[in-house]
Protein backbone atom coordinates (compact mmCIF):
# COMPACT_ATOMS: atom_id res chain seq x y z
CA UNK A 1 0.00 0.00 0.00
CA UNK A 2 1.14 3.57 -0.59
CA UNK A 3 -0.17 6.99 -0.15
CA UNK A 4 -2.13 8.71 -3.14
CA UNK A 5 0.95 10.87 -4.87
CA UNK A 6 -0.89 12.42 -7.94
CA UNK A 7 -2.60 15.84 -7.87
CA UNK A 8 -6.63 15.37 -7.17
CA UNK A 9 -7.90 17.57 -9.68
CA UNK A 10 -11.26 17.89 -11.55
CA UNK A 11 -12.81 15.86 -8.63
CA UNK A 12 -16.61 15.59 -7.88
CA UNK A 13 -18.48 15.46 -4.80
CA UNK A 14 -21.45 13.87 -3.30
CA UNK A 15 -23.18 14.74 -0.05
CA UNK A 16 -25.78 13.38 2.34
CA UNK A 17 -26.75 13.42 5.77
CA UNK A 18 -27.90 11.18 8.55
CA UNK A 19 -29.18 11.41 12.13
CA UNK A 20 -28.75 9.19 14.73
CA UNK A 21 -29.52 9.51 18.33
CA UNK A 22 -26.21 10.04 20.30
CA UNK A 23 -26.20 8.07 23.31
CA UNK A 24 -23.91 10.54 24.91
CA UNK A 25 -25.60 13.15 24.03
CA UNK A 26 -28.99 12.08 24.36
CA UNK A 27 -30.39 13.68 21.12
CA UNK A 28 -30.08 13.43 17.60
CA UNK A 29 -26.43 14.14 16.13
CA UNK A 30 -25.85 14.81 12.00
CA UNK A 31 -23.33 12.80 10.36
CA UNK A 32 -22.20 14.31 6.72
CA UNK A 33 -21.36 11.59 4.38
CA UNK A 34 -19.11 12.90 1.22
CA UNK A 35 -18.15 10.73 -1.44
CA UNK A 36 -14.91 12.08 -3.75
CA UNK A 37 -14.96 10.98 -7.01
CA UNK A 38 -11.69 11.78 -8.94
CA UNK A 39 -11.13 10.90 -13.01
CA UNK A 40 -7.68 11.50 -13.12
CA UNK A 41 -6.90 8.45 -10.47
CA UNK A 42 -10.18 6.89 -11.07
CA UNK A 43 -10.74 6.45 -7.02
CA UNK A 44 -13.71 6.72 -5.09
CA UNK A 45 -13.63 7.23 -1.62
CA UNK A 46 -16.03 8.17 1.09
CA UNK A 47 -15.60 10.09 4.52
CA UNK A 48 -18.11 10.50 7.29
CA UNK A 49 -17.76 13.33 9.39
CA UNK A 50 -19.93 16.04 11.95
CA UNK A 51 -20.02 19.64 11.68
CA UNK A 52 -17.96 20.32 14.18
CA UNK A 53 -14.85 18.02 12.87
CA UNK A 54 -14.35 20.43 9.57
CA UNK A 55 -14.97 23.22 11.70
CA UNK A 56 -12.19 22.09 13.87
CA UNK A 57 -10.24 22.33 10.35
CA UNK A 58 -11.13 25.25 9.04
CA UNK A 59 -10.22 26.88 12.58
CA UNK A 60 -6.58 25.18 11.99
CA UNK A 61 -5.99 26.16 8.50
CA UNK A 62 -6.89 30.30 9.90
CA UNK A 63 -4.49 29.84 12.38
CA UNK A 64 -2.05 28.54 10.45
CA UNK A 65 -3.26 31.75 7.51
CA UNK A 66 -2.42 34.36 10.51
CA UNK A 67 0.68 33.02 11.81
CA UNK A 68 2.27 33.04 8.17
CA UNK A 69 0.59 36.31 8.01
CA UNK A 70 2.63 37.87 11.20
CA UNK A 71 5.88 36.38 9.71
CA UNK A 72 5.71 37.82 6.56
CA UNK A 73 8.95 39.55 5.43
CA UNK A 74 10.49 38.17 8.45
CA UNK A 75 9.99 34.64 6.59
CA UNK A 76 9.31 33.45 3.63
CA UNK A 77 5.55 32.78 3.95
CA UNK A 78 4.13 33.93 0.22
CA UNK A 79 3.56 30.48 -1.04
CA UNK A 80 1.70 29.64 2.27
CA UNK A 81 -0.64 32.57 2.63
CA UNK A 82 -1.42 32.61 -1.17
CA UNK A 83 -2.80 28.63 -0.79
CA UNK A 84 -4.76 29.51 2.34
CA UNK A 85 -6.36 33.02 1.45
CA UNK A 86 -9.01 31.27 -0.46
CA UNK A 87 -9.91 28.54 1.70
CA UNK A 88 -10.36 30.96 5.28
CA UNK A 89 -12.34 33.70 2.84
CA UNK A 90 -14.32 30.75 1.40
CA UNK A 91 -17.72 31.08 2.98
CA UNK A 92 -18.76 28.62 5.57
CA UNK A 93 -22.00 27.42 7.09
CA UNK A 94 -21.78 29.14 10.57
CA UNK A 95 -22.67 27.74 13.96
CA UNK A 96 -26.50 27.68 14.56
CA UNK A 97 -28.00 27.30 18.08
CA UNK A 98 -30.34 24.82 19.06
CA UNK A 99 -30.38 21.30 17.38
CA UNK A 100 -30.40 21.01 13.60
CA UNK A 101 -33.29 21.35 11.97
CA UNK A 102 -34.03 20.77 8.22
CA UNK A 103 -32.95 23.93 7.24
CA UNK A 104 -29.67 23.85 9.10
CA UNK A 105 -28.75 20.37 8.07
CA UNK A 106 -29.50 21.59 4.16
CA UNK A 107 -27.55 24.52 4.61
CA UNK A 108 -24.43 22.82 5.94
CA UNK A 109 -24.71 19.92 3.33
CA UNK A 110 -23.97 22.75 0.68
CA UNK A 111 -21.85 24.57 2.67
CA UNK A 112 -19.53 21.48 3.74
CA UNK A 113 -19.65 19.96 0.02
CA UNK A 114 -17.98 23.27 -1.29
CA UNK A 115 -15.77 23.55 1.69
CA UNK A 116 -14.11 20.39 1.23
CA UNK A 117 -13.95 20.82 -2.42
CA UNK A 118 -11.71 23.58 -1.50
CA UNK A 119 -10.00 21.56 0.72
CA UNK A 120 -9.18 19.20 -1.96
CA UNK A 121 -7.72 22.02 -4.16
CA UNK A 122 -5.53 22.82 -1.42
CA UNK A 123 -4.26 19.60 -1.04
CA UNK A 124 -3.86 19.34 -4.45
CA UNK A 125 -1.62 22.73 -4.60
CA UNK A 126 0.36 21.80 -1.56
CA UNK A 127 1.49 18.36 -3.17
CA UNK A 128 2.59 20.52 -6.53
CA UNK A 129 4.62 22.27 -4.44
CA UNK A 130 6.47 20.15 -2.06
CA UNK A 131 9.54 20.71 -3.19
CA UNK A 132 12.98 18.59 -1.53
CA UNK A 133 15.31 21.48 -2.14
CA UNK A 134 13.60 24.42 -1.39
CA UNK A 135 15.51 26.46 0.92
CA UNK A 136 12.59 27.60 3.42
CA UNK A 137 12.60 24.91 5.82
CA UNK A 138 9.40 26.96 7.65
CA UNK A 139 7.90 27.30 4.48
CA UNK A 140 8.70 23.45 3.96
CA UNK A 141 7.57 22.43 7.37
CA UNK A 142 4.06 24.41 6.30
CA UNK A 143 3.46 22.82 3.83
CA UNK A 144 3.78 19.65 5.06
CA UNK A 145 1.89 20.26 8.15
CA UNK A 146 -0.85 21.53 5.98
CA UNK A 147 -0.73 18.16 3.71
CA UNK A 148 -0.98 16.20 6.63
CA UNK A 149 -4.25 17.61 8.53
CA UNK A 150 -5.68 17.86 5.24
CA UNK A 151 -5.04 14.04 4.13
CA UNK A 152 -6.58 13.24 7.75
CA UNK A 153 -9.52 15.29 7.56
CA UNK A 154 -10.15 14.10 3.93
CA UNK A 155 -9.56 10.44 4.76
CA UNK A 156 -7.44 10.20 1.31
CA UNK A 157 -7.12 6.41 1.01
CA UNK A 158 -4.15 4.89 0.12
CA UNK A 159 -4.17 3.31 -3.18
CA UNK A 160 -3.83 -0.52 -3.51
CA UNK A 161 -0.83 -1.80 -5.77
CA UNK A 162 -3.63 -3.49 -8.47
CA UNK A 163 -7.16 -3.53 -8.70
CA UNK A 164 -9.14 -6.80 -6.77
CA UNK A 165 -8.77 -10.05 -8.87
CA UNK A 166 -11.51 -11.58 -7.05
CA UNK A 167 -14.50 -10.29 -8.62
CA UNK A 168 -17.74 -11.87 -8.19
CA UNK A 169 -19.49 -9.61 -10.83
CA UNK A 170 -18.26 -9.19 -14.01
CA UNK A 171 -18.75 -6.02 -15.71
CA UNK A 172 -20.88 -7.55 -18.55
CA UNK A 173 -23.72 -8.66 -15.58
CA UNK A 174 -25.89 -5.98 -14.55
CA UNK A 175 -26.15 -3.54 -11.90
CA UNK A 176 -27.29 -5.87 -8.80
CA UNK A 177 -29.17 -2.45 -7.62
CA UNK A 178 -31.43 -1.85 -10.61
CA UNK A 179 -30.93 -4.72 -12.45
CA UNK A 180 -29.80 -2.87 -15.94
CA UNK A 181 -26.13 -3.41 -17.72
CA UNK A 182 -23.71 -1.78 -16.63
CA UNK A 183 -22.33 -0.56 -20.10
CA UNK A 184 -25.51 0.80 -20.45
CA UNK A 185 -24.96 4.30 -22.91
CA UNK A 186 -27.87 5.63 -20.35
CA UNK A 187 -25.99 5.19 -17.06
CA UNK A 188 -23.05 7.02 -15.41
CA UNK A 189 -19.82 5.35 -13.90
CA UNK A 190 -19.33 2.04 -12.63
CA UNK A 191 -18.02 2.07 -8.77
CA UNK A 192 -16.15 -1.25 -8.02
CA UNK A 193 -15.87 -1.70 -4.42
CA UNK A 194 -12.75 -3.17 -1.96
CA UNK A 195 -14.88 -6.57 -2.64
CA UNK A 196 -15.02 -6.69 -5.80
CA UNK A 197 -18.45 -6.05 -6.45
CA UNK A 198 -19.29 -3.29 -9.27
CA UNK A 199 -22.45 -0.98 -9.30
CA UNK A 200 -23.56 1.99 -11.46
CA UNK A 201 -22.68 5.22 -9.14
CA UNK A 202 -26.04 6.80 -8.90
CA UNK A 203 -26.99 3.43 -7.53
CA UNK A 204 -24.43 2.36 -4.95
CA UNK A 205 -24.47 6.44 -3.82
CA UNK A 206 -27.75 6.54 -2.74
CA UNK A 207 -27.22 3.17 -0.94
CA UNK A 208 -24.78 5.03 0.74
CA UNK A 209 -26.95 7.09 2.02
CA UNK A 210 -28.19 4.84 4.69
CA UNK A 211 -25.17 2.44 4.91
CA UNK A 212 -21.75 1.70 3.32
CA UNK A 213 -21.61 -1.88 2.56
CA UNK A 214 -21.93 -3.86 -0.10
CA UNK A 215 -25.56 -4.38 -1.31
CA UNK A 216 -24.27 -8.31 -2.18
CA UNK A 217 -21.84 -9.08 0.53
CA UNK A 218 -22.42 -6.23 3.56
CA UNK A 219 -18.56 -5.91 3.32
CA UNK A 220 -17.56 -2.41 4.40
CA UNK A 221 -16.94 -0.22 1.75
CA UNK A 222 -15.62 3.32 1.69
CA UNK A 223 -13.42 3.39 -0.91
CA UNK A 224 -12.60 1.79 -4.40
CA UNK A 225 -12.62 2.58 -7.54
CA UNK A 226 -14.11 3.85 -10.93
CA UNK A 227 -13.95 1.34 -13.93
Amino acid sequence: MRPLTKPLTLVSIRSSAKQTLSQAYGHLVTYYSLTVMCPNSHVWWSMKRRYSDLYYVRTQLQRMYKHALKLKGARQTDRVVALLAPVVSAKFPPKRLGLDTTNIVQERLIGLKEFVAHLMQLRSSCLELRDPSNDSYFETEQLNEIYRLLGHALAVPTRMNCRPTTTTVATTEPCAICLEDHRDGAKDSVFQLPCGHEFHQECILEWFETQHTCPMCRTEAFAGYIV
